[in-house]
């Protein structure tokens, strides 16, 4: 089993090919390769997989890039984001990110979120929210 550091180094570069970042990556130096492969919900389609927190600053950067590639996307790529909770005060923001997805809005409000805590420094916490 991997490490949480190994994901998360494979994670973060993956999302960085993904979104055009890094060019000419060597399995084996820059990447290890996952055999066999790992079933996925979409069957023969590449999937790839954003883990994120509205919370961290990092994720709020990688947005632009990330809205603009999946504009260009090949048509055999899934993509899907999941909410990271690697503490307890990140599950409010992980319980945001379900309830724009189940009304369907993750289009729309997704990049408002993000704006919303970052640049406008809304706090969920806030009463006037």
């Amino acid at each position: 089993m991997r490490s949480l550091k190994g994901w998360l180094r494979l994670s973060a570069a993956a999302m960085l090919v993904a979104a055009g970042v890094a060019t000419a990556q060597a399995p084996g130096k820059d990447f290890q390769t996952i055999n066999p492969p790992q079933p996925t919900d979409t069957g023969n389609k590449v999937e790839v997989i954003e883990f994120f927190s509205y919370g961290c600053p990092h994720c709020h950067s990688l947005q632009g890039p990330l809205r603009a590639w999946l504009k260009r996307k090949p048509p055999d790529v899934e993509f899907k984001r999941v909410p990271a909770v690697f503490q307890e005060s990140w599950v409010p923001l992980a319980r945001l990110y379900f309830t724009v997805e189940a009304m369907g809005a993750i289009d729309t409000l997704h990049h408002d979120v993000f704006t919303a805590i970052h640049d406008k420094k809304v706090r969920l916490q806030d009463p006037k929210v």
